[in-house]
């Protein structure tokens, strides 16, 4: 063999064991477009033994400080709500929740109220950003994530630490939306590299995206569990709630007075702990048994079933001031609302209706409650 055949002998030798040794390395191919997309972070999933993540200690923190500040309103982008569990799950939509140039109403999409399940989400247009189809490997979960390739696009290609940030990454109220699924991805990637999350904000630290990569690797799994109440506790919950559903048309207008006036409440209990807020809502069931919402667009709005009931649902995604108006429920308050309507000498001989012309109007249709 002649010196110049050997010498192209070992390139190619060498460019296969190569090939070979980066394999897992090598950018996967979109099955939809053929689009080449970045790899995974092999190095955090190749761990020997991963640590098993927990999303109520380690992962709910870091969304709460770092994604809550733009995904946790109604009208988050992409109407990703980041502030709880339940909202990552629902994933986004490219519908847009405020829309001055509409001239017809939409469904509202508020989250635990006008949907109650991953199903009913997907049937009003919400795509997955997690990997929903089987968890065949750590890989699998990530490759098919949208959550996961946004969150690597910064990291990949990360924020200045110092200087302006770049015009297109400032505050901007008309940017458009994009709203990239699974098969759009590698197009948004190529044409927006810089564009990943937290977007126009300061790189997730390591140990934050390590945590984040690993648990959307292990399944993106929930180990949140319900509030328990105390005994106490649930006995002044009863309580509360034994006042409002009481059966006199005098209790039945009052009940409907606080209700349509604590709408939009955060309702704190005194005795409870201070980190927890619960929503007064009407329900089809009683006490004692789960709280079954009547999704309503205003309070007023006819509940359309013959009984109701007036129950306390907790709160369960991070609060953000935008929406945080509190109101206390404790023996102050009892007091204050017994001297002002319930010990009051006044007749109620009818309820008014939910017809809109009346109900809009508090006026005409509290006129039976004394000034």
């Amino acid at each position: 063999m002649s010196h110049n055949c050997l010498l192209n002998f070992l390139r190619v030798l060498f460019l296969t064991f190569g090939l070979l040794m980066l394999g897992c390395q090598t950018p996967s191919i979109d099955l939809f477009s053929g689009k080449k997309m970045p790899d995974v972070d092999h190095e955090i999933i190749s761990l020997p033994a991963p640590r098993s993540v927990s999303f109520s200690k380690e992962v709910r923190p870091i969304l709460n400080n770092r994604c809550v500040v733009c995904h946790g309103c109604y009208d988050a982008p992409c109407q990703l709500k980041l502030s709880s569990y339940e909202g990552l799950e629902r994933g986004a939509s490219k519908s847009v929740v405020y829309d001055g140039a509409r001239l017809n109403p939409v469904e509202p999409t508020r989250l635990f109220v006008d949907a109650k399940s991953k199903k009913e989400w997907r049937s009003k247009g919400f795509y997955s950003v997690l990997n929903e189809s089987s968890h065949e490997s750590y890989r699998d979960n990530l490759e098919k994530s949208v959550f996961y390739r946004m969150i690597q696009m910064k990291q990949r290609q990360p924020q200045p630490r110092t200087g302006a940030v770049a015009k297109e990454l400032g505050p901007n109220l008309n940017r458009q939306n994009y709203c990239p699924t699974q098969e759009e991805l590698p197009h948004f990637m190529e044409q927006h590299s810089n564009w990943g999350m937290p977007f126009g904000l300061p790189n997730l630290t390591e140990r934050e995206y390590e945590t984040l990569v690993l648990w959307l690797a292990q399944g993106a799994q929930t180990d949140q569990k319900a509030t328990l109440l105390k005994k106490a506790e649930r006995k002044s919950l009863n309580a509360w709630e034994q006042l409002l559903n009481q059966k006199d048309l005098k209790s039945q207008l009052i009940s409907r007075y606080l209700y349509e006036h604590l709408f939009l409440a955060h309702i704190q209990f005194v005795q409870f702990d201070k980190r927890r807020f619960y929503r007064l809502v009407r329900s089809r069931t009683p006490s004692g048994n789960p709280v079954d919402e009547i999704a309503t667009v205003r309070p007023y709005d006819s509940p359309g079933v013959g009984a109701l009931y007036y129950r306390f649902v907790e709160e369960s995604s991070a609060i953000v001031a935008k929406n945080h108006l509190v109101y206390k429920l404790g023996p102050q308050t009892y007091k204050r609302w017994k001297s002002l309507f319930y010990d009051k000498d006044f007749q109620v001989t009818a309820l008014p209706s939910y017809d809109v012309d009346q109900a809009s109007n508090p006026f005409r249709t509290f006129t039976q409650i004394p000034a």
